[in-house]
């Protein structure tokens, strides 16, 4: 997980689930008739909303959606969780006082790119009110420690190519992920970047220090 308990995407697996519920109050089909700019009648006026096929007023069909968007925020994957895409089917009304349960469910998992599939449900009681399928981006545990190794071997230079004032020489390993380095007793040759205070950087080979100390290579 991250550092906000939301799901990497190392932890997610097909078949994983969770769920939001939110009751959708008046005060929500108001303030999101203002944010949204959507004060169609059928949401807002009681007695035109009467009369449609609905009989009375029903919550906008994206603030029920919204739930989903808690569902993949608060539960799955979590807190990091970036909407790539959304494929919405509203099939019955939300009326206000309804209470609605989100529920998300992985269908799919990249790890490559840190993506996942997954199928979205509303329901009101027993009835499917919205079904669809969203597309996310989440945190990766492999990209942080990749992140991390990066900035661990960063070289920091002022405008006159040199490290700034205090700085001490750095020393970067170039390592072989296919084997041993010869200076631990393998036969792979690892070699080590040195960089300077003075802004001069140069290769050398740390098996050299112990084999053949007055080499130019050696470090």
């Amino acid at each position: 997980m991250n550092e906000q308990y939301g799901h990497d995407i190392e932890d997610l697996h097909v078949g994983m689930s969770a769920s939001f519920a939110k009751t959708i109050t008046e005060a929500d089909i108001v303030l999101f008739a203002g944010v949204s700019g959507d004060n169609n009648a059928v949401h807002t006026n009681e007695e035109f909303a009467a009369t449609t096929a609905f009989g009375g007023r029903i919550a906008h069909g994206f603030l029920t959606a919204s739930v989903i968007s808690a569902a993949v925020a608060n539960r799955l994957p979590g807190p990091g969780t970036v909407y790539m895409g959304q494929q919405l089917r509203f099939l019955a009304p939300v009326r206000p006082g309804d209470t609605v349960h989100a529920t998300v469910t992985v269908k799919s998992v990249n790890l490559d790119k840190a993506r996942a599939v997954l199928e979205t449900v509303c329901r009101v009681r027993e009835t499917v009110v919205i079904d669809g399928e969203a597309t996310v981006m989440t945190t990766s545990a492999a990209r942080r420690a990749k992140a991390a190794a990066a900035a661990a071997t960063a070289v920091t230079f002022n405008g006159f190519g040199r490290m700034p004032a205090g700085s001490a020489d750095t020393t970067i390993n170039v390592t072989n992920p296919l084997g041993t380095c010869e200076k631990d007793g393998g036969s792979m040759r690892c070699l080590r970047v040195v960089v300077s205070t003075a802004g001069r950087v140069r290769s050398c080979d740390p098996q050299l220090t112990t084999t053949n100390p007055t080499s130019p290579q050696a470090c």
